[in-house]
């Protein structure tokens, strides 16, 4: 298998902040018994519990090509820049309402954009990762996406290396807090 482009280990890095791992080694505060490291100065800019324009689509990673998609698939997406067709299984979670939508400087600098899952959308999230987890790549991706495939946006398609429990997804944005802002007004439909 040829290598991954840069754009999976960016997503990769997003999706371990998604699983709730501690990612500071080397940093203060990181080290057991240590002070925690102080909030981050930003605080978070929250909007709770509206419904989405287009909802937010996660979908399994059934496989993938080099190229672009066929414009009359309604099962695929082309990622661009990667010049990479990922063909995608049905929806396995659409959040339709979630609990808030934010965005915030994270403790390493990055701008990312929070998205809180309801207890039954985080219920049905950890049976889809736990279900991806250890399957071989790309099977174990999971596309996130605003709306459905081919008209919606590929926001990202981590590999999925663990369970995930956590109910709030953690979205990596370019850009800085423009960027953010400008995802999270996308995620609610704005």
């Amino acid at each position: 298998m040829k290598p991954r482009p840069a754009r999976w280990s960016v997503l990769v890095l997003c999706w371990i902040a998604l699983t709730g791992c501690t990612v500071l080694s080397g940093l203060p505060g990181a080290s057991p018994g240590a002070a925690p490291l102080p909030p981050p100065r930003t605080p978070p800019a929250v909007v709770a519990d509206q419904p989405v324009a287009r909802p937010l689509e996660f979908r399994p990673v059934t496989a993938e090509r080099s190229g672009s998609c066929d414009s009359r698939a309604t099962n695929a997406v082309t990622v661009a820049r990667d010049s990479v067709c990922l063909i995608l299984g049905p929806s396995a979670l659409t959040v339709r309402r979630p609990e808030s939508v934010g965005y915030r400087k994270a403790s390493l600098g990055q701008w990312v954009v929070d998205v809180t899952l309801d207890s039954s959308d985080t219920r049905v999230f950890a049976e889809i990762t736990g279900r991806l987890a250890g399957l071989p790549p790309p099977r174990n991706e999971l596309a996130i996406m605003i709306g459905d495939p081919p008209d919606g946006e590929l926001l990202g398609a981590p590999a999925v290396q663990e369970k995930i429990t956590v109910g709030t997804v953690e979205l990596g944005t370019s850009g800085g807090k423009q960027g953010a802002r400008a995802l999270a007004d996308r995620v609610r439909g704005r």
